[in-house]
């Protein structure tokens, strides 16, 4: 069988980046890989090790192994994903504190949701710790 074009897998990773609205920058980030790592997989300069594999099924919500499936020839299964609320953002089922946050949403309004949700998945983003503040900037708030 020939090797895939070496294009493969920066279409299918463009058009999963596309889908979930994120830019190149927040995929590197979400891969916690850099964003010559990203041109170099773009371009084919470079095959993906283990690591980088992970990452960046994990930050473009593609269950493990959908990158050799694409590498292969295949294509890639995205993580089955609940969408909650108007604004659709969605956590993955197997996330460990969907049951916690499904519970927390129905006694909301769909506007509390949408809220919530928002405010969740950007405390995902910065690494699940809320930013605090210096004593002084406390006072000025």
């Amino acid at each position: 069988m020939p090797a895939p074009p070496p294009h493969r897998l920066d279409t299918h990773m463009d058009a999963r980046r596309l889908d979930l609205r994120m830019t190149w920058r927040q995929v590197a980030d979400a891969a916690s890989i850099s964003a010559e790592t990203i041109r170099a997989l773009r371009r084919g300069d470079n095959a993906p090790g283990d690591i980088t594999k992970r990452g960046l099924e994990d930050a473009l919500r593609w269950e493990r192994g959908s990158i050799d499936r694409i590498l292969a020839g295949g294509e890639p299964t995205p993580v089955r994903e609940r969408t909650a609320g108007r604004g659709g953002h969605t956590l993955p089922d197997n996330d460990p504190t969907r049951r916690i946050l499904d519970a927390a949403l129905e006694q909301l309004t769909p506007e509390q949701q949408e809220e919530f949700l928002r405010q969740e998945l950007e405390r995902r983003e910065r690494g699940g710790r809320a930013r605090r503040r210096a004593p002084d900037e406390r006072r000025r708030a």
